[in-house]
């Protein structure tokens, strides 16, 4: 067992397995093509975390996962000029909401308008719930939801369960390095197991939703 355990502690730290592990997820949404969908009542971007008590910034700020969310949001914004929610609330209580946080982000770094916050959720589950509650307000069902695209599998099945039609927006696919050594792909590093982690995360996470969803209960 302790053989065992120590192999596969091996194998999720190589971006061989990560990858494989990432893929598995991210393939189950193409890149959106711009040409061939039709445009959206809204773009909605989840928030994906903050960077707390940034001191460069003189307080919180978004994360980096935050950040590659709207960088690609604004770049939707900008082709469709729909307009644009984030979502994200307070998990441990902060003065100020991931929604707000991102929605100063979009402004400042992209100059792009934020036309809702959705500042309540604390998940995926409620990032979908109350986001729906805002846009099905005024009539707007059809989003390009933006998100990761290793949560994009969880993110759609979230946001269909309240009614949304939704368009997969993904993006920050994993991929291996650039370098030409393959030799490289076999060699442990921290990250790779964070992302093995993440996508195993991400299916068990996808598993809760489906069993709650066969048994009728609102899941968390």
């Amino acid at each position: 067992m302790v053989a065992l355990s120590l192999l596969s502690l091996y194998a999720m730290s190589t971006p061989w397995v990560s990858v494989a592990l990432m893929g598995t997820l991210e393939r189950q949404h193409p890149v959106l093509s711009l040409e061939q969908t039709k445009a959206p009542d809204a773009i909605v971007i989840l928030g994906g975390g903050r960077n707390p008590d940034a001191p460069e910034f003189g307080g919180d700020t978004v994360s980096p996962p935050t950040l590659l969310r709207l960088r690609y949001g604004a770049y939707l914004q900008r082709h469709s000029q729909a307009p644009v929610l984030v979502s994200g609330g307070r998990v441990y209580g902060e003065l100020a909401s991931e929604a707000d946080l991102m929605a100063q982000a979009l402004a400042q770094d992209f100059n792009v308008p934020t036309r809702w916050r959705e500042d309540r959720s604390r998940n995926t589950h409620e990032n979908a719930k109350y986001s729906a509650e805002l846009l099905l307000a005024e009539e707007r069902k059809h989003i390009w939801l933006v998100t990761q695209a290793w949560h994009m599998p969880r993110s759609v099945v979230a946001y269909e369960a309240y009614g949304v039609e939704v368009t997969p927006a993904p993006t920050a696919f994993s991929r291996h390095s650039s370098a030409k050594s393959i030799w490289l792909r076999f060699l442990p590093r921290a990250k790779n197991l964070a992302k093995s982690s993440q996508a195993i995360h991400e299916w068990l996470g996808i598993a809760y939703y489906r069993v709650m969803a066969a048994v009728a209960v609102d899941a968390l």
